[in-house]
């Protein structure tokens, strides 16, 4: 079809080529009238003249009207193309099949951080990072190499999108491919968010813990919402902040913000996010570069995060604690939709706290009655017992007639201090209920631990009238913890600390030292002769040589001081607070003449020596593991110089 798109643009141009057509014809006739009289012309030659004219002005004319493209439309069409593709919301490009961008509307390149100026005509892998451009080549080729559009999921900086690719075949094959990128980031929000709700629901409907509950709303919001730690904080009625639940990535921070200290009074740990937060009854978002959380600035860099928000928690109209999250970008709360999403995540999770209080209270007193082997009294509000059960008996030694009337100050063992019990009644007139590892005192006198459980009860009014105790004997299973932990921590023939105390001790002792601006030495003493001993008399001789070596060891230090067996014969002696080296070197002498005096085992007089390496901190290493390698290198020094001596790190020979 010859005539273009753009006709009804051009008919006002059509009507004055007309005109100007009718024009000329009018002057060339006129001109041939003058030429040619009119009797004498030919009327043939007048019809050939208005033919002529015709043909000459309007061929060109009408190629012009409706065959030549109009540059000026083409360029008005591109032009209203970028408007309507900029005014999109989403990102979409136009690659060439290896990559290079054609085209790009002004949300694509300023999600990539550029000017669609700035990308066009350079390949789309120079804007992207090299482990994504390599995954996004590979999807590009797939959509080029079988025709068909590619879609796949995208995460980037706490946002999702949806990225479709769609080829554009030619007759010689994929000439162009047209790619959408969809931003998913509200949409995959709210659905997680309801999901979330839903299955924390569920969790009350089963009846879980809250403890239960927190620690799964925060494992799903550090996962679906892509954030390094979610935690919730109780406020405690001292100014404190105790964690409860925690999840996310960087879940190892938990200790240290509570190693530091979280608070929530107006005090250098309470001005933080979740301090100001419960304190203040209102969201707080931070960065871990503004003032407020200096206390904390540098654990939270040493995992990345850079930004936090909290939420205070409401339940039973008071602020029970808050839930903040931490964030690995800057301006990750900057988003007002993802801070509406977590204060309707908060609001609920407080309703469901308070649900699973509830049950956990009728819970705790159902079980209480019901259950024998645990002992079980309740009290009035003053404290006064006015029911035990059997088990209490059994485990306390006083009868129902001997309790009932007294306080449960029959059972104070004077293990706790003052400030256990004022916590424990600030807890529980609070309203909340007490748990604790409790030494209570048999009616024998005898010692035992129970795990507590305190459940105040309320009235229909709310106010609180009574509290059920629990009481679990838990002694026997301490003493089994303790031997376990003995055990992992302590060599079974000497029951000197082991290999992995040992550096728990130099870790301690060295951050001691640094704070204290002391100097602290590491023997690594090394026992000479002990091989032929062990060969010749057996492992039961050699095992009882060990021990008697670690108790004159253990009688030349302080009890400050740390001995550790680490190996075979090999020893390590820890000597925080001396002034110098003369202190170490005073030490090290009284080792050797310890160790040189005859051993008397197994019907054996047994002679053997050591060489001691003795490193000093700060002097020689600035780390127990380069402070324990240079002892240990000056060890070697000693047994070159003939056993039985000690050295000191790159030091000339001492004795």
């Amino acid at each position: 079809m010859l005539l273009t798109p753009h006709f009804h643009r051009r008919l006002p141009r059509a009507l004055l080529a007309l005109a100007l057509i009718a024009l000329i014809e009018t002057v060339i006739m006129l001109a041939l009238d003058r030429l040619l009289p009119e009797d004498t012309t030919p009327l043939w030659l007048n019809t050939a003249a208005d033919v002529l004219a015709l043909t000459l002005l309007a061929a060109p004319i009408f190629w012009w009207l409706f065959v030549h493209p109009s540059r000026t439309a083409l360029e008005e069409s591109e032009e209203n193309t970028h408007a309507l593709l900029d005014a999109i919301e989403e990102s979409a490009l136009l690659l060439s099949p290896d990559g290079t961008v054609l085209a790009i509307n002004q949300t694509g390149a300023r999600r990539l951080g550029q000017t669609p100026h700035a990308m066009v005509g350079r390949p789309l892998w120079d804007f992207l990072p090299p482990d994504v451009s390599a995954t996004r080549s590979a999807q590009l080729g797939e959509a080029v190499r079988t025709a068909r559009a590619v879609v796949f999921e995208d995460t980037r900086a706490g946002r999702s999108y949806r990225i479709t690719l769609h080829p554009i075949a030619g007759p010689r094959g994929v000439r162009l491919v047209a790619a959408y990128a969809q931003d998913t980031t509200e949409s995959r929000r709210l659905a997680a968010m309801e999901r979330l709700l839903r299955e924390a629901d569920e969790y009350i409907l089963r009846g879980a813990s809250s403890q239960t509950i927190m620690t799964f709303i925060c494992e799903q919001v550090a996962r679906e919402f892509g954030f390094a730690l979610a935690w919730f904080g109780q406020r405690e009625q001292n100014g404190g902040v105790r964690l409860v639940a925690a999840a996310g990535p960087a879940t190892a921070l938990r200790e240290e913000l509570m190693a530091i200290g979280v608070r929530w009074d107006d005090s250098a740990t309470g001005r933080g996010p979740t301090g100001s937060a419960i304190r203040l009854a209102r969201m707080q978002i931070t960065r871990v570069d503004a003032p407020d959380f200096r206390p904390w600035v540098a654990a939270a860099r040493q995992h990345g995060l850079t930004s936090a928000a909290s939420l205070p928690l409401v339940i039973r109209g008071e602020i029970w604690g808050a839930f903040t999250v931490y964030a690995t970008q800057p301006e990750a709360f900057e988003d007002a939709q993802l801070r509406r999403v977590l204060e309707h995540i908060a609001a609920r999770a407080a309703v469901a706290l308070e649900a699973s209080f509830q049950q956990e209270e009728l819970r705790l007193l159902s079980t209480a009655l019901a259950r024998a082997a645990n002992a079980v009294f309740i009290t009035d509000r003053e404290g006064r017992i006015q029911w035990v059960n059997e088990a209490f008996s059994r485990l306390s030694g006083y009868s129902a007639a001997e309790a009932i009337g007294a306080t449960p100050r029959l059972l104070k063992s004077g293990v706790h201090d003052a400030a256990y019990y004022e916590k424990l009644w600030s807890t529980i007139l609070a309203g909340e209920v007490f748990t604790s590892q409790t030494t209570e005192r048999r009616k024998d006198g005898s010692l035992y631990t129970v795990r507590q459980i305190i459940t105040p009860i309320r009235n229909e009014e709310g106010a609180i009238t009574h509290f059920i105790a629990t009481h679990e004997d838990i002694s026997d299973a301490l003493a089994a913890q303790a031997r376990i932990e003995h055990m992992a921590h302590f060599d079974a023939v000497t029951g000197l600390p082991n290999r992995s105390l040992f550096f728990d001790r130099l870790k301690q002792a060295l951050a001691r030292t640094r704070r204290n601006g002391e100097k602290l030495a590491l023997f690594f003493l090394d026992l000479d002769r002990f091989k032929p001993v062990n060969d010749r008399y057996g492992h039961a001789v050699g095992d009882a040589l060990l021990a008697a070596v670690a108790e004159r060891l253990t009688r030349c230090v302080r009890e400050s001081d740390t001995v550790a067996r680490i190996a075979g014969d090999e020893f390590t002696v820890l000597l925080p607070g001396i002034t110098g080296r003369e202190d170490a070197a005073r030490v090290a002498a009284k080792i050797l003449k310890a160790i040189g005096e005859p051993f008397q085992e197994g019907g054996h007089t047994l002679h053997i020596g050591a060489s001691i390496g003795i490193a000093l901190f700060p002097d020689d290493a600035a780390d127990g593991e380069a402070l324990l390698r240079c002892a240990d290198d000056a060890m070697y020094q000693a047994k070159a110089a003939g056993r039985n001596t000690y050295r000191f790190h790159r030091d000339a020979p001492a004795n």
